[in-house]
């Protein structure tokens, strides 16, 4: 089985995934990364020489691969949902869980990301905090929908999102939680 996080951009996908793969002793995979590492650019270069829509292309067929596997925790690009396709394959082989936060906190991470600048590409014309709530209010629905697990990201420490996403799923981690350092 596999576990799949989804939501918006900065709710925690890749941290709280790295600490779940190493308290579950789980192969970790980001589908972002994958996309970047194989078109050998990031996301915003990526958006502004081949469009949005190669993207998606290339993020549906990375997510297609990475449903096939066994044993691993998925974390998935913010608009992953909004492909039906990608959501199927990922439910074949594994849970979903969405990971969320308020507008506010999703605000505050960007801005404070120091990757947001220079690899996250805007996503509408909007300012920054216009474009989180219009973005989560149009996603909502398709995580809501894709999720089997709902859990807060909202001022709380990744050991404590990770716990309750392993008791949630009702699976059992091995008995030492990694060090920060791992």
């Amino acid at each position: 089985m596999n576990i799949i996080l989804i939501g918006f951009r900065c709710t925690g996908k890749t941290t709280v995934g790295r600490y779940l793969g190493k308290r579950l002793k789980m192969e970790f995979l980001d589908s972002d990364e994958l996309i970047e590492l194989r078109a050998c650019a990031n996301i915003r270069e990526i958006f502004e020489l081949k469009g949005e829509s190669w993207f998606r292309e290339q993020e549906s067929k990375i997510l297609e691969e990475l449903a096939r596997k066994d044993n691993t925790v998925i974390a998935t690009g913010g608009g992953c949902v909004l492909r039906y396709k990608n959501i199927r394959e990922l439910k074949r082989r594994g849970r979903i869980v969405l990971l969320e936060a308020d507008p506010d906190t999703l605000h505050r991470r960007i801005k404070e990301d120091p990757r947001t600048s220079t690899t996250r590409p805007a996503l509408t014309s909007q300012g920054l905090f216009e474009e989180i709530q219009s973005q989560l209010e149009l996603r909502r629905p398709y995580y809501e929908g894709a999720a089997e697990v709902r859990v807060s990201t909202v001022s709380r420490p990744i050991d404590d999102i990770a716990e309750e996403v392993i008791e949630k799923l009702g699976m059992k981690p091995h008995l030492t939680p990694p060090s920060e350092g791992e």
